[in-house]
């Protein structure tokens, strides 16, 4: 008995991205991915025959599932509110001691895009960037979030996930005034706040800050650029 298979359009589709990715490789030996796209970084990292290795129909697959081009029509226009995040920035970010002094500085990179149907928004955060990564012995993060609304909370859940640095932190987030203020959920130790704010079209500021008992401290902010607007030095 055989069954007969009939190619969806998603397959269809599949197919033929993975085929443009493998001509695209075996010319420019990098992977077209849009706004998430490093040249540099792709060309320091990896020969053309081992990106060509990894572009599979089921690394495919997993994007077309994955990223939507836009929030779902169940989300309203103002639950959105890590919407004007999505897309890559460029980052600087500084790390601040016990008495608020700079104690190290770092470029990074940081992507936004809507997901799983546009019912949720997930980032990557790298830093260095990938550009900076190659032959370093203290890379910090690269990690990702992924955050949705939950309309019984009428607020957005949002949990960080860091490998590098073993890290797992769960948040509800919500519009205050002109900023979203993340604040970590119960249970999880020491509370932390993250903050971003000064948003406009071209760039915001995000700030971590740890509550130490007698209030919230500042530990990390970040100047974020659209990315090939900041300044390389």
């Amino acid at each position: 008995m055989t069954t007969e298979y009939h190619a969806t359009r998603n397959d269809r589709r599949i197919v033929r991205g993975t085929l443009f990715h493998v001509l695209f490789l075996s010319l420019h030996d990098w992977i077209p991915i849009g706004n998430l796209n490093d040249v540099k970084a792709g060309r320091a990292t990896n020969s053309g025959r081992r990106l060509l290795m990894h572009v599979t129909p089921d690394a495919n697959a997993l994007a077309v599932a994955l990223l939507s081009p836009g929030p779902h029509p169940d989300l309203l226009p103002e639950q959105q509110i890590f919407a004007p995040f999505i897309g890559s920035w460029d980052l600087l970010v500084t790390w601040y001691g016990n008495d608020s002094r700079a104690v190290r500085r770092e470029r990074g990179e940081w992507h936004f895009a809507w997901v799983l149907e546009g019912r949720a928004i997930q980032d990557v955060w790298i830093v260095p960037p990938r550009a900076e990564r190659a032959g370093r012995g203290d890379l910090y993060e690269y990690g990702t979030s992924l955050r949705f609304f939950d309309p019984t909370l009428r607020a957005w859940r949002s949990t960080w996930f860091g490998p590098a640095q073993h890290a797992i932190h769960s948040f509800t987030a919500q519009r205050i005034g002109d900023e979203v203020v993340l604040e970590t959920t119960p249970g999880q130790g020491r509370r932390m706040r993250w903050v971003f704010t000064e948003v406009t079209q071209e760039g915001f500021v995000w700030r971590n800050y740890w509550d130490t008992g007698h209030g919230f401290t500042l530990t990390q902010d970040f100047q974020a650029r659209r990315a090939g607007s900041m300044p390389s030095d």
